[in-house]
């Protein structure tokens, strides 16, 4: 059994971040020493029961949830594509990347990068 503390600070957080809190025993059950083991059972494992419910539905979708599908796959080109916009946008700095503009910003200035000659394609 956890302490009172502990308790309260399970609730303070749970009401703080909008989460789901096991309410108080009503003080019918606790008040003058009176044990009805069978109605405390009942309280306890309609409230588990609750807690259970709401841990399956806020779990994610099984295909997208890498730790119970063997099969799930992320989405990694649409992350490259979303993390190029971002950079082009000032939103994320990729380090290594910055790092290659500025080596081959550096070597055009010191004439060591060949260019290839494109022809403009021509109207007609």
């Amino acid at each position: 059994m956890s302490s009172r503390y502990k308790q309260r600070m399970v609730q303070l957080s749970a009401r703080i971040f909008g989460e789901y809190r096991r309410p108080d025993l009503p003080s019918e059950l606790t008040r003058d020493r009176i044990y009805d083991e069978k109605v405390r059972h009942a309280w306890h494992s309609y409230h588990h029961r609750n807690e259970v419910v709401i841990k399956k539905l806020s779990a994610l979708p099984m295909d997208l949830d890498c730790h119970r599908n063997h099969l799930y796959y992320p989405p990694h080109p649409q992350h490259v594509d979303l993390i190029d916009k971002l950079r082009e946008l000032g939103l994320f700095r990729d380090e290594h990347l910055d790092f290659k503009d500025e080596i081959e910003r550096q070597k055009i200035l010191r004439g060591k990068r060949i260019w290839k000659y494109e022809p403009k394609n021509k109207k007609n």
